[in-house]
């Protein structure tokens, strides 16, 4: 539980991922928080910028990063413009 390792000082570490096969390796090294980010337009999807991330970007990359992870907590980006 991430509040109980802050409560007795110890330290949280967080990574981005964006596929299986990188959460995975996440999980293996013990990582409690894994972030999938809308820089994976640039990272992965080889955009210019991350405006052109959307939605159905963010929750397929989200899909596989949870496939990937038994127990660390999964944080998604929300892309540009997705809400008002």
């Amino acid at each position: 539980d991430i509040q109980q390792l802050k409560s007795d000082g110890k330290k949280i570490s967080m990574i981005t991922a964006y596929d299986y096969t990188s959460s995975y390796l996440a999980e293996e090294a013990g990582v409690e928080i894994i972030l999938v980010g809308d820089s994976m337009g640039q990272v992965v999807l080889g955009y210019d910028t991350t405006l052109p991330v959307s939605m159905e970007d963010i929750i397929r990359h989200t899909q596989m990063v949870i496939r990937g992870s038994e127990s660390a907590h999964i944080v998604s980006d929300l892309p540009f413009m997705s809400y008002q």
